[in-house]
């Protein structure tokens, strides 16, 4: 089953007219990145996919997010200044809010120590990019 979004599972007749599904509650996400660019763009292929989506550019913002907003799902950068993507996944699991969220670790580092390490219990998943 696809964490948040159409998937697509389905055949897109099931889907909807265009293929995506339509936003309801229980889909919502958060981006985390400190390239805005990234962030911005992942916050469109989201929404295009009917999720409810909030952006943060650093690990403070992510977390007064979090604690207001309740995402199921944060895609989280690894390499950002300051509260670096562990440390706010760590923080992120501390909150009552962040418990049973998906945590989704993004790098633009290529290196097979983030693929392996164990630094942040509770992500779930980490993606890189080349």
């Amino acid at each position: 089953m696809p964490a948040l979004g159409c998937g697509c599972y389905k055949r897109r007749a099931e889907c909807g007219r265009d293929g995506r599904r339509s936003a309801t509650a229980s889909q919502r996400a958060l981006v985390v990145d400190d390239d805005r660019d990234v962030a911005d763009t992942l916050v469109m292929l989201l929404q295009h996919f009917g999720v409810d989506v909030r952006v943060a550019y650093d690990g403070g913002a992510a977390l007064a997010i979090v604690a207001g907003f309740k995402p199921h799902l944060a895609l989280v950068d690894i390499g950002m200044p300051g509260m670096d993507g562990y440390e706010a996944a760590r923080q992120i699991r501390k909150l009552p809010e962040g418990r049973d969220l998906r945590l989704v670790a993004l790098s633009g580092w290529v290196e097979m120590k983030i693929v392996v390490s164990p630094r942040t219990p509770g992500l779930m998943i980490t993606l890189l990019s080349h």
